[in-house]
């Protein structure tokens, strides 16, 4: 749809809208009016945004005017090729306003014809004819596919691979069983991770048919499946009545499946749980319908919640969202309806996020119509516009799948394959590409499916040619560069504002001046061309350079051909606590990138604080906690104390952290050992330190020894553990001098030992501070330690000293 201005004449100023490069109504003002252009652009922009904001009055007063008068007269004289004249004028007289004509005329934009989806060729898998075709994505390049093979009536399962030449090879089928009547569409298949899947199926028996899940498992195209032996039996309501051909199953996780089936006018599901190949039925089968549902289709959002979309009773289709626990219990919002008449058909549902799906189905006039429904809870918005895909005889299958966020792909059983867009409101939905395969269209059932495969590529299978054999199909509409950036081996989607410590865009709290964190990332180029990554610093870029992030490794080369990879290394690393954001920007020649022609995704990560520390110094000395030998040193070894003497003795707590240390209350465990000042406030800023003082007062002779606990707030010390020693001893007697001699350079002192306890006798000698002062003694000046002697001397002689010199000892 176009909307483009013209000047009728140099008086009059008007609007002509064109549809498709069809002209369909030109309005034109009679009056000038110095404010027509301005309110004509204005509403040019708006209809075409469908955003109103401050003109929507002006707007709609103008179109008013034209509809109400002018229209009448003026509109519609230019040919009409395409003879939309009469309708929309018919339309505009009885719906005047900016809304409704607006939604009429984007309603119009879907006759725009679609390019053609470029599809291949086709590669058989089945030479027999095939029915009950279901399939599913494994990995960006393995799909599967399981069918039954008629007149056998053996129902197999295959695994198809995407080659890097653009074809596809199939690996062996595997049988999963033999039908023991005709086949049915009791029949599905899921991917449960890249290399599991399950299947839900019955074994057609006629008297008391039984419905069975197993796990199979697929490396590159080879499958590995043993039915016979893994296959499980589905709990169901009633065992000796048919499923009506309605069995369908997804994966909420790699470990569980939701299995849906219809049995006697009820529809119900269960929560099957996988371990290895092992399948698990934990909790009953939860009935949320009690009409004959069919056309029943169902897609997960998460791990527990999925979406149903089914025909119920033939009169409407209708969408449900059912929860599940972790113990497997389900519970369902309330259904809403999305089409509403009797003869309503076929139905399938694709989820595109986490909290949008696509939604199309079978009207009663065999159109086949698509609406993209949200989800937030388990209340589904609809959409605000369903749109037509096709039209034509009623259809023997339909399916849909999901490509990308906004886009999917639909595969109809009339050799018709789209691929749709639909904006992120669900306002402007468009087919844009379709294209013809090569199908037997009638006598079979459900024998076309569709698998997007990557956002650019799908592969269909179908019961192809007259003779019904299975076949598949690539669409590939990969430009010629496509960059894709994987962390930890998930893909990150291009413009993802949301980061996830799963691909490591959220990094690992970090903390701050001790450690940086690290993560690789790698590029990759999935197109058929060379990408060349353009960008400054080897091609990537931050939002915000300098916000906590630096290109630690950039990429080993900036050029990469089709299938080639590289990456790069980003460290987070911080000068203060916080939490830091930015982006990564990757700047290429790839035409497909987001809005800025950039590829970027959003990062970030949380420094903390330093925790606080303790440390504990003595006499200046680090002490380490828990030492089991007391030293002089650090203080920690407080010496011989005469008993009912004391010591006190300081200690020094430092907090070498960067918050705040908290300091509990100090015990001893030795009453001889007494916390004479605790720490002030209990509590230490980081880089500063705080005092407690402990005191030994013996009361035996003897080593006395205790630990200091000191409770804190340090994470990696929660208890610092202090000994401390020191020796009770007996109180000395001063000895007494018995001789002092003298020669001209010596002084020989003798004396008493009177203590039975002592380390020895320490001599101190000291000159007159002054003259002599007889009869007085002289006045001594500082003292000087000599001599330690031994235990039990009892003399010592004092050399080297000055003649006519006068001195004094103790």
């Amino acid at each position: 749809m176009k909307f483009l201005p013209e000047i009728a004449s140099k008086k009059n100023k008007g609007l002509t809208l064109y549809l498709n490069n069809e002209f369909i109504v030109n309005c034109y003002i009679n009056q000038p009016n110095i404010y027509s252009k301005t309110i004509a652009n204005r509403l040019i922009m708006k209809i075409f945004r469908q955003r109103y904001f401050n003109a929507y009055r002006r707007a709609m007063g103008v179109l008013l005017l034209c509809v109400t008068y002018i229209l009448p007269s003026y509109a519609f004289t230019p040919t009409d090729t395409l003879h939309w004249k009469k309708k929309v004028k018919k339309y505009a007289q009885k719906h005047a306003s900016v809304p409704q004509l607006v939604n009429y005329l984007n309603s119009k934009k879907l006759l725009a014809t679609p390019a053609t989806l470029p599809l291949g060729s086709e590669y058989t898998f089945e030479t027999d004819a095939v029915h009950n075709l279901r399939a599913a994505r494994i990995n960006d390049s393995v799909f599967v596919v399981v069918y039954d093979a008629v007149p056998l009536n053996d129902r197999y399962v295959i695994a198809g691979k995407l080659t890097p030449t653009g074809t596809i090879t199939f690996g062996s089928q595997a049988l999963v069983v033999t039908l023991a009547s005709q086949p049915s569409q009791n029949l599905d298949i899921a991917r449960l991770d890249d290399s599991k899947f399950m299947i839900a199926f019955d074994d057609g028996g006629e008297s008391e048919p039984q419905y069975f899940a197993v796990v199979g498992s697929v490396s590159e195209e080879n499958i590995t499946l043993n039915a016979t032996t893994n296959k499980v039996a589905i709990p169901t309501a009633d065992h000796s009545s048919f499923f009506l051909e309605e069995l369908r199953l997804t994966a909420l996780s790699s470990t569980r499946c939701l299995i849906t089936y219809t049995q006697n006018n009820v529809t119900q599901q269960g929560i099957a749980i996988v371990a290895g190949v092992s399948v698990s039925f934990p909790q009953s089968p939860v009935t949320f319908s009690s009409n004959t549902t069919t056309g029943i289709s169902v897609d997960a959002f998460s791990n527990t919640k999925a979406v149903i979309s089914y025909n119920d009773g033939g009169i409407s289709i209708k969408n449900i969202i059912a929860n599940i626990d972790g113990a497997g219990n389900i519970s369902y919002g309330s259904p809403t309806t999305i089409y509403n008449s009797a003869g309503a058909g076929k139905t399938d549902v694709a989820v595109t996020n986490t909290s949008a799906y696509i939604n199309i189905y079978e009207n009663n006039g065999n159109e086949v119509r698509g609406i993209k429904n949200t989800a937030s809870g388990d209340v589904i918005t609809k959409g605000l516009n369903d749109f037509s895909i096709r039209s034509g005889a009623s259809v023997n299958s339909l399916s849909i799948d999901k490509m990308s966020t906004d886009n999917a792909i639909i595969m109809v059983q009339d050799n018709q394959v789209y691929l749709f867009q639909v904006s992120a409101n669900g306002s402007s939905p468009i087919v844009n590409y379709t294209n013809s395969f090569t199908a037997n269209a009638t006598g079979t059932e459900e024998a076309a499916f569709a698998v997007g495969m990557t956002s650019f590529k799908i592969v269909g299978v179908a019961n192809t040619g007259v003779s019904g054999e299975g076949g598949a199909y690539i669409g590939d509409l990969t430009p010629p560069q496509v960059m894709k950036v994987f962390g930890n081996g998930l893909l990150i989607a291009d413009e993802d504002n949301v980061p996830d410590p799963s691909d490591g865009t959220e990094f690992v709290d970090i903390t701050v001046g001790q450690e940086s964190a690290y993560q690789t990332f790698t590029i990759k180029n999935e197109g058929s061309g060379t990408l060349n990554l353009t960008g400054a610093l080897a091609a990537i870029e931050f939002s915000n350079p300098g916000n906590g992030y630096t290109v630690s490794s950039p990429p080993d080369k900036t050029s990469l051909g089709p299938g080639e990879t590289t990456t790069f290394e980003i460290e987070f690393s911080a000068a203060s606590p916080g939490t830091y954001t930015n982006n990564i920007i990757i700047e290429s020649n790839d035409p497909a990138t987001g809005t800025n022609n950039w590829y970027n995704f959003a990062i970030t990560g949380s420094a903390n604080a330093v925790p606080p520390t303790i440390e504990i110094y003595g006499n200046s000395n680090l002490i380490t906690s828990g030492a089991t030998t007391a030293q002089t040193e650090d203080s920690t070894y407080f010496g011989g104390i005469p008993v009912g003497d004391s010591i006190e003795v300081h200690f020094d707590i430092e907090n070498s952290g960067g918050v705040a240390l908290l300091v509990g209350n100090i015990t001893s465990s030795n009453s001889a050992f007494e916390i004479v000042q605790q720490i002030p406030t209990r509590k230490v800023n980081p880089g500063l330190s705080a005092t407690f003082v402990v005191r030994f007062k013996p009361t035996v002779v003897a080593t006395e020894a205790t630990t200091i606990s000191i409770p804190t707030n340090d994470p990696e010390l929660s208890v610092f553990e202090l000994l401390l020693e020191a020796d009770g001893v007996n109180t000395l007697q001063t000895p007494v001098i018995t001789a002092i001699t003298s020669t001209q350079r010596e002084v020989s002192l003798t004396w008493i030992d009177n203590n039975t306890t002592e380390f020895g006798y320490a001599i101190y000698r000291a000159e007159p501070s002054g003259p002599p002062n007889p009869p007085n003694p002289p006045v001594p000046g500082s003292f000087e330690l000599v001599y330690l002697t031994d235990v039990d001397v009892t003399n010592f002689v004092d050399i080297g000293l000055n003649s006519n010199s006068t001195y004094l000892h103790i």
